[in-house]
C-alpha cells in the first residue's frame, strides 16, 4: 500500500476516491494533505466497484457513479440490485438485479441512464471475465443447466456449448 493512502474499505487510486463509514472521501495527492469529504452516502449502499476512473455503487434499485467531485444517480432500474460485477469491458460495467423470487437479470451500463439497459433474465447468471471485447459468463437458463456463455459488444448473449445436453450442468 502506498504511504500517502490511508486504509479504507474501497480505494480507487486513479480517481483518488475512498468509501468509508457512509462517506465519499477525496484522497489528497500530497503526503501531508488531509483527505477531503465529498458527500454523505447511504450506509445501505453496497457493491462498490472501481472502474474507468470512477466508483460505481448500488443502493436498493438505483445505480450511482462517483467521481472526484460528485456522486450522480445513473439510473433507477426498478429491481433491487444484488451486486455489481468487478468484470468490466471497455467503459461498460455489469450488474445483477433480483427479478421476482427465482430469477436474476443482467444489466450493462457505461455510466449514463441511456447506456444502462437490461440484457437478459435467467435462473442464474454471473459474469466471469472479459477478453478481447467479449464477456464470458456462467448462465443457467433453466433448460441447459449451468453453462458457459459469451456476451459480445452488441450485448448479444450466446451459449458457447451445451457440454452435457439437457439440464445437467457442464460448468463446475
Amino acid at each position: 500500500m502506498e504511504k500517502n493512502v490511508p486504509s479504507f474499505p474501497l480505494v480507487c487510486r486513479k480517481c483518488r476516491l475512498a468509501i468509508a463509514l457512509g462517506a465519499l472521501i477525496l484522497l489528497s495527492a500530497g503526503l501531508s494533505a488531509q483527505p477531503l469529504f465529498v458527500k454523505d452516502i447511504s450506509r445501505t449502499s453496497h457493491s462498490f466497484v472501481s472502474a474507468n476512473g470512477k466508483v460505481y455503487f448500488a443502493n436498493a434499485d438505483s445505480l450511482f457513479v462517483a467521481t472526484a467531485g460528485s456522486v450522480t444517480l445513473v439510473k433507477k432500474v426498478n429491481e433491487n440490485i444484488r451486486s455489481i460485477s468487478e468484470v468490466t469491458n471497455g467503459d461498460r460495467i455489469y450488474f445483477l438485479t433480483a427479478t421476482g423470487t427465482t430469477e436474476m437479470s443482467l444489466w450493462v451500463s457505461a455510466g449514463t441512464a441511456a447506456s444502462t439497459t437490461m440484457i437478459a433474465t435467467y435462473k442464474s447468471i454471473n459474469p466471469e471475465l472479459a477478453h478481447d471485447g467479449n464477456v464470458y459468463l456462467r448462465v443457467d437458463d433453466g433448460v441447459h443447466g449451468l453453462e458457459l456463455w459469451t456476451l459480445n459488444s452488441s450485448n448479444s448473449l450466446t451459449m458457447l456449448k451445451d457440454i452435457y445436453p439437457g439440464s445437467n450442468s457442464g460448468y463446475g
